[in-house]
């Protein structure tokens, strides 16, 4: 499998991201609170839906939106599996319903 781009939008410390990765390995460089965990959270959720930090998905969007109604997250992911091109949309939406409750 090769993921070869993945868009963020409200994904955790990222209001709004692209990267293309090139084919092969590739090594994420920067100094602390820059995304680099950001980043490699939203490829193992892409995979498993599920974060390796947190058990609740309202953790994962932009902190500046979590509070809109409703809060959305979204990671489009292209990627390559046995020889045919893949695209996955994600979205993380939180709403509040009549009474202030979160679903």
């Amino acid at each position: 499998m090769w993921l070869h781009s993945i868009s963020l939008s409200n994904f955790r410390n990222f209001k709004r991201q692209e990267l293309v990765l090139p084919q092969g390995t590739s090594l994420f460089v920067g100094s602390n609170a820059q995304g680099k965990t950001s980043l490699l959270e939203a490829i193992f959720y892409t995979a498993t839906f599920s974060s390796f930090q947190s058990n609740v998905d309202k953790n994962l969007i932009y902190f500046g939106v979590q509070n809109d109604n409703p809060a959305v997250a979204r990671i489009i992911a292209e990627f390559n599996a046995r020889g045919k091109a893949h695209k996955i949309e994600i979205r993380i939406i939180t709403e509040t319903n009549a009474v202030g409750a979160i679903r």
